[in-house]
């Protein structure tokens, strides 16, 4: 997880950009995404990104293999910053 040290304000609300980077697991995805539904400020989905890892050949008689890859989401989350914290920030 990063996060993006510039703030963004939209009309009167500050928000803060964190990327999340894992291997592209379906279920924990969901999941994740389902805590943070919990989370009561709220957040916005930016971006949501995947890409999936080209099977191997498989040999005769074997399972199929479960899906692979990578995933990118970009979240932004409702801050509050203190004036002075917006004047340092600025200059």
């Amino acid at each position: 997880i990063t996060t993006n040290a510039k703030v963004e304000a939209i009309g009167p609300t500050q928000w803060l950009e964190a990327e999340v980077q894992a291997d592209l697991r379906w279920s924990p995805t969901f999941a994740f995404l389902d805590k943070l539904g919990e989370w009561p400020e709220g957040f916005r989905v930016v971006s949501f990104r995947y890409e999936l890892t080209p099977p191997r050949p498989m040999m005769d008689g074997a399972e199929p293999p479960q899906t692979s890859g990578k995933l990118w989401l970009r979240l932004a989350f409702p801050v509050r910053l203190a004036q002075s914290d917006l004047t340092e920030k600025a200059s």
